[in-house]
């Protein structure tokens, strides 16, 4: 793995974390639905003596999937698998930094690291903005009102988060958000349009956008064909993926482990896919070190654990584990 991945991903785990601090905890976690405390539990909410049983208002909506008192609607929302509209959108945010840290420092090994970091900021938030449509409860054609736009931005802690040097005005962020919702590109022009630096970035969040919900729609395949004919990156810069299905409902809790142990053993380049239901895991992780991060997970997980080695090596070699690298 090359000095210029690591440094890749470290820049991209870096903006991700400030962006859990700053934006989620400080902000987002703080908005919720359900009957407004008293005063007194107020002040206990804010002094962190008793926890806020409310349920985020972005974990409220689905973001893909979901239910629909229109027909037509709830048909297309059945075809894909219902999660939380923050699920959706924490994974586009941690694609998109992702997709785009390894691409422009692939492109050029010469990019100013503190502006790319700068920027990098704004496409995280923008990311996270770009369906706001669902968070306010739109329609999907109706175009983004700027009173609205405003709001959520400062609301969720993102004006604060991209800095001074980088600030927007609502006009330009409904813009980027079009650009980053390729079907809307261009709909809304603003007064000033924002960098061409920034604006460029927004192919990496339509990319990670489109990959999260042919996922939860189609499965793995669609997400290996599309990155296979997608042209939204310049470089090669990201693996072949190997795939890993493994089903086993009698030992979630193992399953559990194991997962965590292959998403450590994957570093610098996390799994592009990860999850477990109901006993099922499904992982996309580095085609080339696929062999050796599945041999380092298990040892990891079964170190003192003796009795089950043999188990964990049977799974993770079995025929039923699916190893396929695209072409």
């Amino acid at each position: 793995m090359s000095d210029l991945t690591h440094e890749a991903i470290n820049l991209a785990s870096e903006i991700y974390r400030a962006f859990m601090t700053e934006v989620l905890e400080a902000h987002v976690m703080r908005h919720r639905v359900g009957r407004e405390p008293d005063q007194k539990k107020q002040k206990d909410l804010d002094s962190k003596r008793i926890v806020d049983v409310r349920v985020i208002h972005l974990m409220s909506i689905s973001g893909k999937g979901g239910y629909c008192e229109d027909p037509k609607r709830r048909e297309r929302y059945a075809e894909s698998t219902n999660i939380t509209l923050l699920d959706h959108l924490l994974s586009v945010v941690r694609g998109a930094l992702t997709f785009a840290a390894l691409d422009v420092l692939g492109s050029n090994a010469e990019t100013d690291r503190d502006g790319l970091s700068s920027q990098l900021r704004v496409l995280a938030a923008i990311a996270f903005m770009h369906d706001l449509d669902k968070d306010l409860q739109l329609q999907r054609d109706d175009a983004l009102p700027l009173e609205q736009v405003a709001e959520r931005w400062t609301a969720y802690g993102l004006e604060r988060f991209v800095g001074k040097d980088n600030a927007l005005e609502p006009d330009q962020v409904r813009y980027l958000i079009e650009q980053a919702e390729t079907t809307q590109a261009h709909r809304s022009p603003p007064l000033v349009y924002p960098p061409r630096p920034i604006e460029q970035l927004m192919r990496y969040v339509a990319l990670a956008d489109k990959l999260d919900g042919l996922w939860l729609k189609e499965g793995v395949d669609a997400v290996l064909k599309r990155l296979a004919s997608d042209g939204s990156l310049s470089t090669n810069l990201l693996p072949l993926w190997s795939v890993i299905d493994l089903f086993d409902p009698h030992h979630p809790f193992l399953i559990d482990e194991l997962q965590r142990a292959i998403s450590a053993k994957c570093w610098p380049v996390p799994p592009l896919i990860e999850v477990h239901q109901d006993g099922r895991l499904l992982m996309l992780i580095p085609a080339d070190r696929a062999e050796e991060i599945k041999t380092r997970a298990i040892k990891a997980v079964c170190s003192d654990r003796v009795d089950i080695v043999a188990e964990y090596d049977h799974w993770v070699h079995s025929p039923s584990t699916v190893i396929r690298i695209p072409s």
